[in-house]
């Protein structure tokens, strides 16, 4: 392998949206009717649920056995 693969390694996509699947959920904050809420996403980037306060978006995911992440 050379320098080039290396530093930046090409995972393919459908490999990528298995890391995490059934282990972690992302939150990310949406604008749903102008107000701010929390989306809940699934490893492979499926909409869990939309929550209106970010605290009880991490909770829901960790009473789902899910490890919740902050992403932009």
């Amino acid at each position: 392998m050379g320098p080039a693969e290396l530093s930046n390694p090409q995972v393919p996509a459908e490999l990528l949206a298995t890391f995490g699947e059934g282990t972690a959920a992302y939150i990310k904050r949406i604008e749903v009717d102008g107000a701010t809420a929390w989306a809940i996403h699934g490893a492979d980037g499926e909409e869990l649920a939309v929550m209106g306060d970010r605290d009880v978006a991490f909770a829901a995911a960790r009473q789902h056995d899910l490890e919740p992440f902050s992403v932009n």
